[in-house]
């Protein structure tokens, strides 16, 4: 079998960053980038603030319901592994 010719980065030291994502302390830090960037959006009365605002939602609403995202790539990149011929969920 040939070696790969990409690093899977998200593997290596993705599952590091997802542990700590999914403790409290890292939803926190979520929680507090997502609002950081809510505000900083605001204070831009622009179409530069809205779009910084809408970003700001992503981490602060996956730090509340403590969604791991890279878990969620980690697990769709596995899914298209998968063979044509089974079904993904294991479900008929």
């Amino acid at each position: 079998m040939a070696a790969p010719l990409h690093i899977d980065l998200i593997g290596v030291s993705g599952m590091w960053c997802a542990q700590f994502l999914r403790s409290m302390p890292g939803r926190i830090v979520l929680v507090l980038v997502g609002l950081s960037l809510v505000v900083w959006g605001s204070r831009h009365p622009s179409l530069t603030g809205l779009v910084l605002m809408m970003a700001g939602m992503v981490p602060t609403v996956t730090g509340i319901a403590g969604i791991c995202l890279l878990d969620e790539v980690r697990r769709s990149r596995r899914a298209g592994n998968l063979s044509a011929g089974q079904p993904r969920e294991g479900r008929a």
